[in-house]
């Protein structure tokens, strides 16, 4: 925060506090929310991805720190080698192990601590471009807005996305010196280093990141005008940071893909735009609820539009960094437009942008004469009151997964080898045994799937003759359900425990005639 000179200045929002004050209690308080139940289950909201990768830190310690061959729990007697994202948040997780044990809170503390980084690197780029008191409101929208108050503290990639891809536009921009009106510090060799460092880390994690090249390039001709690609070290930053993450993902989709699992890294599985997804009025409805209730809150999404408008002291509008980048989100919100449908996250880079937006806009607003110091405090209480009434549907745990582990547990203390339906249901963490979950085939194409490894009697009899003696059954509703399964098991094989969320069967004892 060098770059705030603000020590002195009152507060924006709190009068009686200097500014740098008010900024560290604004970082104090997030850090504060993101500490509640730190060591509850990994079983809230997008409890399947977090269960997915829980297990990768959990392999690392146990069976060796090769962050090129993440491994995950998905199969009882086959290695569970997984292609996925770079895996830095569970090797960095798996690092502590050794010193704290396995635990929730282990993980959590991990991304918590990128996540305040983010608010740091944040409120450094803000000023950098729009000044201390946008920077000011935009830290408090992105520190609470309620998507990222929830992601910043689960056991996921997205905070390290987050931290990077701020990380890189912040060093380098320090690094070329724009804007030209802000302070230019010397080092620039240490904030090359620093771009090209959290470039490369932010297209690792996270492959949509790359989208972070139009304000890089926006950030380039801001100093280099028209000449900018003819400058051989623009060149030599671009292979830096894209060349590790091109030598990973073809590793891990040559090497890990094609012969263990894949969450589809290539963008499978209607990832991409199709023309459908925009011919069905209810994809807009779901996209609005998610932006008002879930991201930007409703005062975000008044204040963004006043930012997106806002002039200059002179009266003139001027595109700046915020406008590019915002753009650049709208353009991958469209070209994936199938990711960002089904998956909450995927909308959280959003929230970069909109922050710088929504601080100018919010700065505009209270600089309105006679109304201003009324108007400053109603809007954060209310942006506040919006972001716990958002963010607490994120918490709900799944209660079933840990229910159903603990009853199997009592049943069968020896904890053989257990079947998890539907597929998809990949929560055999919390089992503590060997098991299969029914996900050796997906992101694949059908023609690279053993039948024997599609979800089917086929599969269930397949597992059984591999050591299977249990098969848990979730209910659950939409496309991942799949009733015929049960309905086979129910005809098939015992029972041995059913509640309203589960049903336990015990396939060493089929029912007579079976």
């Amino acid at each position: 925060m060098s770059e705030t000179g603000c020590a002195n200045k009152p507060g924006a929002i709190l009068r009686f506090v200097s500014r740098r004050q008010e900024v560290w209690l604004i970082i104090l308080l997030a850090l504060s929310v993101r500490l509640v139940a730190i060591n509850a289950p990994y079983t809230s909201v997008h409890w399947i991805k977090q269960l997915q990768i829980a297990p990768i830190a959990k392999n690392f310690y146990e069976d060796g720190y090769n962050i090129l061959w993440p491994e995950t729990d998905y199969s009882a007697d086959r290695p569970g080698y997984i292609e996925i994202e770079f895996q830095l948040v569970t090797f960095l997780t798996a690092l502590f192990y050794p010193i704290f044990g396995i635990h929730e809170w282990v993980g959590r503390a991990v991304t918590i601590s990128f996540s305040i980084g983010s608010l740091i690197l944040l409120y450094g780029l803000l000023c950098r471009y729009l000044g201390d008191r946008p920077a000011t409101f935009g830290l408090l929208f992105f520190a609470f807005a309620p998507a990222n108050w929830y992601f910043s503290r689960v056991l996921m990639s997205e905070p390290l996305m987050l931290f990077f891809s701020i990380g890189v536009v912040y060093f380098f921009s320090l690094w070329l010196g724009v804007p030209s009106s802000a302070p230019q510090p010397a080092r620039s060799g240490l904030y090359f280093g620093l771009a090209a460092l959290c470039g490369a880390l932010a297209f690792l994690v996270k492959l949509p990141t790359l989208v972070l090249a139009f304000p890089l390039l926006f950030i380039a001709y801001r100093r280099y005008g028209g000449a900018l690609f003819k400058q051989p070290i623009l060149y030599l930053f671009a292979i830096l940071t894209v060349l590790p993450a091109a030598a990973y993902y073809h590793h891990a989709h040559v090497n890990i893909g094609a012969q263990y699992f894949t969450v589809g890294v290539g963008f499978g599985g209607g990832m991409w735009a199709s023309l459908e997804h925009f011919l069905r009025p209810g994809n807009y409805s779901l996209m609005m609820q998610r932006l008002l209730k879930d991201h930007l809150t409703a005062v975000g999404f008044v204040l963004l539009p006043l930012g997106l408008l806002a002039c200059d002291d002179r009266g003139h509008f001027r595109w700046n960094l915020f406008h590019v980048w915002l753009g650049a989100i709208l353009l991958y919100f469209v070209v994936i437009a199938g990711g960002n449908l089904r998956q909450t996250y995927y909308q959280l880079p959003l929230l970069i942008p909109a922050s710088g937006l929504i601080g100018l806009g919010w700065d505009r607003i209270s600089r309105i004469e006679n109304v201003s110091r009324l108007l400053t405090p109603v809007l954060v209480a209310l942006f506040l009151v919006l972001a716990v009434w958002g963010v607490q549907p994120f918490y709900e745990q799944q209660v079933p997964v840990i229910a159903a582990a603990a009853d199997l547990n009592q049943i069968d203390p020896a904890k053989q080898p257990v079947i998890v339906f539907p597929p998809g249901f990949g929560c055999l963490y919390y089992f503590e045994r060997p098991g299969w979950v029914g996900r050796e085939g997906f992101g694949k194409p059908p023609s690279q799937v053993a039948p024997g490894d599609i979800p089917s009697p086929e599969y269930v009899t397949n597992r059984i003759n591999r050591g299977a003696r249990w098969a848990v059954y979730f209910e659950t509703e939409g496309p991942g359900a799949q009733p015929h399964l049960k309905q086979y098991l129910e005809q098939t094989y015992s029972v041995a425990l059913a509640t309203g969320g589960y049903t336990i069967y015990e396939l060493s004892a089929p029912k007579s005639g079976q």
